[in-house]
């Protein structure tokens, strides 16, 4: 993929008949249900692809007056004081028109960060349709010289691993030439009512086990609390200020925070579920950047609480004398210890300049 040519004929012959019902024709809609298209035969779109591109304004740079009459248009890298926002081509239709949309992660490309808004259509779920639609957008010149991101996304869920994956496939178009494509899937295992259901309707010694496991987690969680409110009653703000204290405040935070992401995850899921099975917002395109936002959140939440209690487990090794004459050693040398940390801090970030001048950004 070299130019827009190339990225428009990989659109229509490549992307369209793998991502759509490649014939309404030739289909049985017996065996498809509103938008679930098969794709590759292991796994189904939920909902509609959407193709959304960013563009630049034509002030955005400035052309040498010795160049004038040879260049009249100059468009720069993507920023966001350049971005287009206003109406380009055929105002009937709303492709050509600058909208927001219901995602919210930012895209951090090769060139640029990119906003989640910006001129966008949806590809039909049939190959004939899309392939008309694509074919108006190419002969219009949809995409052109002020475009510097084409974007599509689609979401596919996989029966075989019982797998969401939100997909998004980047093409960059740097005022230089060329395309640079990039792409992002992140895969997340919703959890259905139903799984819950089975708990009580189909019992086995594992379900009981992780029912066990989970009441002793919640009362962990309520002893572990008042421990902690205890303490800072009793002690007042002098706790907070001790690394120990610290660190218990912290993990408590992260436990209840943790706890909020789970059940916004689990809400989020209930919601998606239903919309299945009620078969609504068949034809309108399923956007999974919220459910991305909460999984990560809850993974960085979860992978910080990890570390927190295992430093916290330091605290009881101290009993041994080993372990506490260790700690003790520690505490005695901080200040040498800070001083060496910071001096190698300064070697290294002289390395990376080094390395940075003498072989850029590759």
């Amino acid at each position: 993929m070299e130019n827009i040519p190339d990225l428009w004929a990989y659109l229509t012959h490549h992307f369209a008949p793998l991502i759509t019902l490649y014939h309404v024709k030739n289909t049985d809609k017996s065996k498809s249900k509103g938008n679930l298209a098969p794709l590759i035969k292991s796994s189904i779109t939920m909902g509609p692809a959407r193709i959304r591109q960013v563009r630049v304004v034509n002030s955005s740079c400035a052309v040498p007056d010795v160049f004038s009459d040879w260049y009249k248009f100059c468009y720069t890298y993507f920023n966001y004081k350049y971005e287009d926002k206003k109406s380009f081509g055929p105002s009937e239709n709303k492709e050509w028109s600058w909208r927001k949309t219901d995602q919210v992660l930012y895209y951090f490309g090769k060139m640029a960060m990119y906003s989640p808004h910006g001129y966008y259509t949806q590809i039909p779920s049939h190959y004939d349709a899309a392939k008309v639609l694509l074919a108006d957008l190419e002969k219009r010149r949809w995409i052109d010289r002020a475009t510097r991101a084409v974007f599509i996304d689609f979401t596919v869920y996989s029966p075989d691993v019982d797998l969401f994956s939100a997909v998004k496939l980047v093409m960059e178009l740097p005022p230089s030439g060329g395309v640079f494509p990039s792409s992002r899937c992140y895969s997340m295992k919703l959890i259905s009512p139903e799984d819950w259901m089975d708990l009580f309707k189909k019992p086995t010694v594992l379900k009981f086990l992780y029912l066990i496991v989970g009441v002793l987690f919640a009362a962990f969680i309520l002893y572990f609390t008042l421990i902690v409110l205890w303490d800072v009653c009793y002690f007042g703000c002098s706790y907070l200020l001790t690394f120990w204290g610290f660190l218990d405040v912290s993990i408590l935070f992260l436990i209840f925070g943790t706890l909020a992401m789970f059940c916004a995850k689990e809400s989020y899921s209930k919601n998606v579920f239903s919309k299945l099975a009620e078969g609504a917002e068949k034809d309108k395109h399923m956007s999974s950047d919220i459910m991305i936002a909460i999984s990560t959140v809850y993974s960085a939440l979860l992978g910080i609480l990890v570390i927190l209690c295992w430093i916290k487990l330091l605290k009881f090794f101290a009993m041994f004398t080993r372990v506490s004459m260790m700690f003790t050693a520690v505490h005695q040398t901080s200040k040498e210890l800070k001083t060496l940390l910071f001096m190698g801090s300064i070697l290294m970030f002289g390395f990376a300049v080094c390395g940075h001048l003498f072989f850029g950004l590759q």
